[in-house]
């Protein structure tokens, strides 16, 4: 997704739907100031794909099962929070100037397994993590 937001030249953003938080599509700007809600529901900022799901098979979904450590290294994400922790939007937008927004994804796996998926806004680097025996953030 950043690769093809600094080839289309234009913010291009993963949005979650908080109601049925498996699907997910890609919005693109479509007037140069960025991603808004105001223009998503405009239609300026128009989906690029349709709603789909985020796992197709398995049995991972994303959910917090159990109070976890923040994987920012803050805090703690209750049980039942949203597993989408990305800011005030359930958006993830990459800009074509190599910047992203910063937050987590929860991913809830098979029995008491957890995985986060952080996203560093200042660089868009995307690292999955487990979180291990020891109740820490560990690399996959």
């Amino acid at each position: 997704m950043a690769q093809q937001a600094r080839r289309q030249r234009r913010s291009l953003a993963v949005e979650f739907d908080l109601q049925a938080p498996e699907r997910w599509r890609v919005l693109a700007d479509g007037n140069g100031n960025g991603i808004t809600t105001a223009d998503v529901s405009l239609g300026i900022d128009a989906p690029q794909t349709p709603w789909t799901l985020v796992f197709r098979e398995g049995r991972a979904r994303l959910a917090v099962t159990r109070d976890l450590p923040g994987a920012d290294g803050t805090g703690t994400v209750p049980r039942g929070s949203t597993p989408i922790q990305l800011g005030v939007a359930s958006r993830l937008v990459f800009t074509p100037r190599g910047t992203s927004a910063a937050g987590s994804v929860y991913v809830a796996g098979r029995g008491d397994r957890a995985y986060a998926i952080r996203v560093l806004g200042t660089t868009q680097r995307i690292r999955l993590s487990c979180l291990g025996t020891s109740g820490t953030w560990e690399t996959c």
